[in-house]
């Protein structure tokens, strides 16, 4: 979480100072965040299951509820890499 938060603040900066290390830090956090969550997410359901806990219905919708956000970070990072890869305006804009 800390490595997280500190990359969120680091492109966030970089952004609003239109610096071009702002492009290589967003790439990083998005990859980041949609490589960690999958791991937590399968190291969370390997332990429910391994202690059969997973059977329980609270322990169920929370992972479900869990498996979207992962899912939608993952998609996140699959849209907004290549647009900061691609797009002229990212290019245009951090320009210091």
């Amino acid at each position: 979480i800390v490595i997280y938060v500190a990359l969120i603040i680091t492109t966030l900066v970089l952004l609003f100072r239109w610096r071009k290390l702002a492009k290589p830090f967003a790439i990083a956090t998005l990859i980041f965040v949609a490589v960690y969550g999958t791991i937590d997410y399968a190291v969370a359901s390997s332990v429910f299951e391994s202690s059969g806990l997973s059977g329980n219905t609270e322990i169920q919708a929370m992972m479900s509820k869990y498996s979207g956000d992962v899912g939608r970070s993952v998609i996140g990072a699959f849209i907004w890499v290549p647009y900061f890869l691609i797009s002229k305006r990212v290019k245009r804009t951090l320009i210091k």
